[in-house]
């Protein structure tokens, strides 16, 4: 699995094309894909990904059979969330892509409102997780990724306290430590990890890694999933590193040595 946002802003899709190809993921789970990088990464991935859904600012491309993959707009936000079910070896799993709503820091007057945007962005995640959830069925393998845009921890606590796994956390002692988010103020460098990957008790996360993202502000997040119970006839995989290391002061090695879900 990975999750990654695009920038809405880019230009590069070339570049934008060349990371996903090294993520090299079953599922990605896109974020902020406008109409022109949609058409381009449906047609630069048309053999890769043969199961593609784009949508209002989301998108999957998945190896994957697909179905009944829908977008929902949020109710509180300004973006919302994409579901589908993916087959694997006869399992259905539940996919959420979900975009959170950010803090509205775009003028010098947003900026004079920063107490009231920290309230009022956590009521709305609090809101919009709800109602993303209500599109997932209980018990059901399910996989939550996406961009959470993550000032507090109220929607990670929330999930955490439903039974998700953060997949990530669980290969990285420290795992804030490493942004999936960078950005400049007065030349200084800044980041944050904001982007998620979290799954239910039917997996477990062999490996997880964040690679370098240019030219988006967000680095890709890859996880590498393991059924907790075995899957009739799966044959065993060929463990094989396919992540990039050591080429990026944020990028964490990844302890099983292969990225690929």
């Amino acid at each position: 699995m990975a999750s990654y946002n695009i920038y809405v802003g880019s230009r590069d899709l070339q570049q934008t094309a060349s990371v996903i190809r090294e993520m090299n993921a079953d599922i990605v789970a896109l974020q902020e894909v406008v109409p022109e990088s949609a058409a381009f990464l449906a047609d630069a991935f048309s053999h890769d990904y043969p199961y593609r859904y784009f949508s209002t600012g989301l998108g999957l491309m998945s190896r994957l059979p697909l179905k009944g993959a829908r977008f929902e707009r949020s109710l509180r936000g300004i973006n919302g969330f994409m579901f589908a079910e993916a087959l694997h070896h006869d399992r259905q799993v539940q996919i959420a892509n979900l975009h959170l709503d950010p803090l509205h820091l775009w003028t010098l007057a947003d900026l004079a409102t920063l107490p009231f945007q920290f309230r009022r962005q956590r009521h709305i995640q609090r809101d919009e997780l709800a109602q993303a959830l209500k599109n997932i069925q209980t018990g059901k393998p399910t996989i939550l990724i996406g961009d959470f845009n993550r000032v507090g921890d109220h929607a990670i606590d929330q999930l955490k306290a439903r039974g998700f796994v953060d997949s990530f956390a669980e290969t990285d002692a420290n795992p804030d430590t490493t942004f999936t988010l960078h950005f400049h103020l007065l030349g200084i460098h800044f980041g944050r990890r904001i982007d998620f990957i979290f799954h239910d008790f039917h997996f477990r996360t062999l490996g997880s890694v964040v690679v370098p993202g240019e030219p988006s502000d967000h680095d890709a997040l890859i996880s590498h999933l393991r059924w907790r119970t075995a899957v009739p006839n799966q044959k065993r995989e060929r463990m094989r590193p396919t992540c990039r290391q050591g080429t990026h002061p944020h990028v964490q090695p990844c302890r099983c040595g292969r990225t690929r879900s």
